[in-house]
């Protein structure tokens, strides 16, 4: 890709939270800074447009007659230069084939080329991970972007569909909040069902190979939310793994099998294979996650070696641990604050190069225990907010202000409350009460 060689090249690969994140602050720095003609800002993403992930649980299991393709779509994502009108952003839609990170420092890219840099953000997001389990890859949906989410509710309405069948049995593996989630929200469905003459008894079991549901979440959380799902009469298997799966059966390690209509895998993810490739320069932990420092910054495979200046990951493709010694959570709320602290440290190395100081202070990440809103069917959901826990309608009211703040934080203000208006219309009426 030809650029300005007097041009300092930052390079953010990604478009995802973090990603988008760091180049509205950036874009926003440069221009107020007039430095537009000194550095270049690159994002780069397989995609034109922005996935609204907290949506997606919701996409999957409304009534069409309550929302179409292109209404669903129209608040779930989002063109990407919508979010960048009018700043200093040069968009690719491209994707990553290899990385330099060390000796080039320089990204190739599979349209653009060589791309060089002399800043770069890794915000590449995950991959599902099928662990090698035989059959579920080919055999269920996964639940990672909007056309999976619509793939899911069709799947639903097809199956529900067939005059012959009596039951309806959707298995969700996998009980971390995407899981349970989606497993309450389709049990919801099944009253919008019955009134088109679809079939609407549906029986619903969640498999989680740990020995309760929400791995990690504290026991009081884990005791609400497990209620609260099985007064929705969703079976919940806990304590084992899938082994298999094969047509119409999942097969567990204990060799029980549980029968299935529509299966849909939440159970795992992982980092783009792009960064496993990279191994020779960025330490990399055994889930293919890079481990960076409290700054954020990438982690070299040689400590003695200065090579990865400048280079910074943020997002579910990082590893990184809390004051618990807990894994962060692959979550929105992360992701936009580790863009703050990166955008404020390359912020602060500009304005060092180039104006001999900055008043913007670098920043370390420094995770605490994070507050969060779990949904679960309807009007109900459970919110967490330091020690105190909030159920049913209130934490629901709670969940669409925070999905509001998400949409500021990627969006300007006008744009993200005309989107969040739009979704709150179409998805009060896909939400019963209680």
């Amino acid at each position: 890709m030809e650029t300005n060689g007097n041009q300092k090249k930052i390079v953010i690969l990604g478009a995802g939270f973090g990603g988008l994140r760091t180049a509205l602050i950036l874009a926003k720095y440069l221009k107020s800074a007039n430095l537009e003609k000194k550095f270049r800002l690159i994002l780069v993403d397989r995609n034109d447009y922005h996935t609204y992930t907290p949506m997606l649980y919701e996409i999957a299991t409304t009534d069409k007659a309550t929302a179409d393709y292109a209404g669903l779509k129209s608040v779930a994502v989002f063109p990407i230069e919508d979010a960048l009108r009018d700043l200093p952003v040069v968009f690719l839609k491209d994707e990553v084939e290899a990385l330099d990170v060390a000796e080039k420092r320089c990204v190739f890219l599979r349209l653009n080329g060589r791309l060089d840099f002399d800043y770069l953000v890794l915000a590449l997001g995950s991959e599902t991970n099928y662990f090698n389990i035989p059959g579920l890859k080919e055999k269920s949906l996964s639940f990672k972007s909007l056309i999976d989410a619509l793939r899911i509710r069709d799947h639903i309405w097809n199956a529900a569909s067939v005059r012959e069948r009596k039951e309806l049995r959707v298995v969700v593996g996998g009980a971390g909040p995407a899981g349970v989630e989606l497993a309450a929200e389709i049990m919801c469905l099944a009253c919008q069902m019955e009134k088109t003459g679809a079939l609407c008894n549906i029986k619903s079991s969640v498999i989680e190979g740990g020995q309760s549901i929400l791995p990690g979440f504290p026991p009081k959380i884990v005791e609400a939310a497990a209620k609260r799902l099985k007064n929705l009469n969703i079976e919940l298997i806990t304590g084992n793994v899938i082994e298999s799966v094969e047509d119409g059966a999942v097969i567990l390690k204990n060799k029980r099998a549980v029968p299935f209509d529509v299966l849909i895998w939440t159970g795992g993810t992982k980092a783009p294979a792009i960064t496993t490739a990279s191994r020779d320069s960025l330490k990399i932990d055994p889930r293919g996650r890079i481990e960076v420092m409290k700054e954020l910054a990438c982690l070299p495979t040689n400590p003695s070696l200065n090579v990865l200046k400048n280079v910074y990951a943020i997002g579910d493709i990082i590893c990184f641990y809390d004051e618990n010694n807990r894994p962060i959570p692959a979550v929105a709320k992360a992701a936009i604050k580790q863009a703050d602290i990166v955008a404020a440290n390359i912020i602060a190395s500009v304005g060092t190069e180039v104006f001999g100081r900055t008043e913007v202070k670098p920043g370390v990440y420094r995770p605490k225990a994070h507050s969060y809103i779990i949904p679960l069917g309807g009007k109900y959901a459970i919110a967490k907010a330091g020690p105190f826990v909030v159920k049913g309608i209130p934490a629901w009211v709670a969940k669409g202000l925070v999905e509001l703040g998400y949409l500021c934080a990627v969006l300007p203000k006008s744009q993200a409350l005309k989107i969040w208006l739009k979704g709150i219309k179409i998805f009060a009426q896909n939400d019963r009460l209680g």
